[in-house]
């Protein structure tokens, strides 16, 4: 907002216009003046009222009546706020706002990449529908005991027979939450976070769990019911390709050097920058031969199947282990550190950029169980 919160009106003038089906719609223009940019500085309220252009019987007209002189009466009174120094700003603006609709729009606008933090939004907009109790809410309702709830709500909550969400989860969910009325804030949509003093506590990821390589290679020799999903998982597990990204690769994508290696060349979809990066022998197993330049390399994979047909295949070949198509990723980060930890730090530029990381102590996270613009990258990922 180009103008201060706490400017009061000069004048506060009611009018009246046509509305649907014959009714009269009243608002009043709160003008505060001139902007620095010389336009006008104003505000209108818009009263839900009952009132008609025409009344068809003694009901209607009573009620346009006693609508016109309520109306009248709340334009008087804002003059009267201002002079008694009750006038609140503040508040009229934050009514023009939705909690969960400004989110949204926030969101689409930061994070053009639809990647994970932005799908991390949308299921925190599910959160807070089930704390609220309805489809949306508005921002002015948003205070500092909101807050507070809101958080020991993600705390308790528990979805149907799925159980509670974790520790972590909750305090993410919060901080992400809190981030969000910052930059509201900071935006001056709000004068400050309601947030602000909430202590969210550090986030503690779990170790990342990941596949051995003879539990890929069992993998590799275990049917599943479907081969197209399949062959994106295990590919995934030679590449690093996130799930997202591999719906989304064209056989165009890859290229052969001279040197007779294959590279994918994409931009990615988590940190939006082009990538060169070399595949290894087994990963172009699962690509080659070529299909069509434009055409969809997984053309067939369902997001909402996935985490069913994975837990049936894994289970099917004897592993142990709670695997979700990130484990690929993770798998691929565990045997190429091993691979390539005892020649020193230099391996780890490579490792980033096939994690999409921006630095090395999120990609840490991803080996806990062993550890307790443009990108290339060149070491051979060819660790099987």
């Amino acid at each position: 907002m180009d103008v201060s919160l706490n400017r009061v009106p000069k004048s506060a003038n009611l009018y009246e216009r046509k509305g649907a089906n014959g009714k009269i719609r009243f608002y009043i223009v709160h003008y505060y003046g001139l902007k620095p940019d010389k336009k006008r500085d104003t505000y209108t309220e818009y009263l839900e009222l009952d009132a008609w252009e025409n009344p068809k019987n003694d009901e209607q007209r009573q009620k346009t009546k006693s609508a016109r002189k309520f109306a009248e009466r709340r334009a008087a009174e804002i003059m009267t706020d201002v002079e008694n120094f009750r006038y609140n700003r503040k508040n009229l603006m934050l009514d023009k706002y939705w909690l969960i609709e400004t989110m949204q729009k926030w969101a689409d606008k930061k994070y053009t990449i639809k990647g994970s933090t932005h799908n991390k939004y949308k299921t925190l907009h599910r959160h807070l529908r089930a704390f609220i109790g309805a489809d949306d809410v508005k921002l002015s309702l948003v205070t500092k005991r909101f807050c507070i709830d809101f958080f020991h709500h993600l705390k308790t909550y528990k979805a149907n027979n799925k159980g509670s969400l974790t520790d972590s989860a909750s305090k993410q969910y919060m901080a992400i939450f809190k981030y969000f009325l910052e930059q509201l804030a900071f935006e001056e949509i709000i004068p400050s976070s309601p947030a602000r003093g909430i202590v969210v506590g550090i986030v503690k990821s779990k170790p990342k769990e990941f596949l051995e390589l003879s539990e890929i290679e069992t993998l590799i020799n275990t049917e599943c019911r479907f081969p197209e999903f399949k062959r994106y998982f295990l590919f995934s597990c030679f590449s690093a390709t996130a799930f997202a990204e591999c719906r989304e690769l064209i056989y165009d994508d890859f290229r052969k050097a001279d040197d007779g290696n294959w590279y994918l060349n994409t931009e990615r979809i988590k940190t939006a920058r082009h990538t060169r990066l070399l595949m290894s022998k087994k990963a172009m197993e699962y690509i080659l031969p070529l299909g069509k330049p434009s055409e969809k390399v997984f053309p067939f994979i369902k997001t909402n199947t996935r985490y069913e047909e994975i837990r049936r295949w894994v289970k099917d070949a004897g592993i142990q282990k709670h695997i979700t198509p990130h484990c690929a990723k993770n798998s691929f980060a565990v045997a190429f550190y091993r691979k390539y930890r005892d020649i020193g730090d230099g391996f780890k530029n490579d490792l980033k950029r096939y994690m999409q990381h921006e630095d090395w102590a999120t990609t840490e996270k991803y080996l806990g169980k062993v550890l307790g613009s443009e990108y290339s990258a060149n070491l051979s990922p060819d660790f099987f």
